[in-house]
């Protein structure tokens, strides 16, 4: 398993400060296929963090699903899926559905989880070849982190704790290739209500200072009560010629910049 880089088995990208808490070998990602008689099943690994649950399919085995359209793309959808994103967990139990909750006592034998997310997408993985206690682990680490009894188990602490203790290492929990560009920031938290905040924002959005500008025509909130005291305006564009725009709109809301990229502004 790799941190910020690609394994060469196809192994997960963990963000800084996400944790593998459990992993189930053998899982099978179940396909349901309209047109097949029964569903088609893809091993791999299914791995819960403490922000994703993630599943590596095995290569043989995901070659010779794809041979069956629309296999590909549904096991390409499903590999990860942020755990904040998971409405419901499901499990199924000597041939029982129950819904898991995470005080409950585990079942002995779990074959099957159902995974339903807020998008209304269903996933079911199929944990019949995986031993009892790999079952049983990573269930339990899906409930525990998918409905939390505590905002302490919610990933951004973590991330937040390993950011403070190595915030732009390149080894172990560094950042990788973004670690370089990281580092010309600051942990503080951009306000946007000074220049430096976004001047470093367009030099992150790389734009140049010849193109646009940051103006401190609304410092004192004469041209827009509502806006922010800086802004971001085109670098031909004067303060006058700002306010006089600015009159023309409804409530003097001039067009803000919100990003930027290599075919146009917005």
């Amino acid at each position: 398993m790799s941190v910020n880089g690609e394994g060469s088995q196809g192994d997960p990208v963990l963000l800084v400060g996400e944790i593998a808490v459990a992993t189930a070998c053998k899982a099978q990602l179940v396909v349901h296929v309209e047109w097949q008689s029964s569903n088609v099943l893809v091993t791999g690994t299914l791995i819960c963090t403490n922000y994703r649950l993630q599943f590596v399919p095995n290569p043989t085995s995901l070659e010779k699903a794809s041979i069956i359209d629309g296999v590909s793309v549904f096991v390409s959808d499903s590999r990860s899926v942020p755990i904040g994103c998971v409405k419901e967990v499901n499990i199924v139990s000597n041939n029982k559905r129950k819904s898991l909750n995470p005080n409950a006592t585990m079942p002995r034998k779990i074959s099957e989880i159902e995974v339903v997310c807020k998008d209304m997408k269903k996933l079911n993985f199929s944990l019949r070849h995986c031993s009892k206690s790999e079952a049983i682990t990573i269930t339990t680490a899906l409930a525990r982190h998918s409905q939390p009894s505590s905002i302490h188990l919610l990933f951004a602490f973590d991330h937040a704790l390993v950011s403070r203790m190595e915030p732009h290492s390149s080894s172990g929990t560094g950042t990788g290739s973004n670690s370089s560009s990281c580092s010309a920031y600051d942990s503080s938290t951009a306000t946007f209500l000074n220049p430096r905040d976004w001047e470093k924002e367009m030099h992150r959005l790389n734009v140049t200072s010849d193109q646009w500008r940051v103006t401190e025509c609304n410092k004192r909130f004469v041209v827009c009560k509502t806006l922010g005291p800086f802004l971001v305006s085109p670098a031909n564009i004067n303060d006058g010629m700002l306010e006089y725009v600015a009159s023309l709109h409804q409530k003097q809301r001039l067009p803000v910049f919100l990003a930027h990229t290599h075919t146009h502004i917005t």
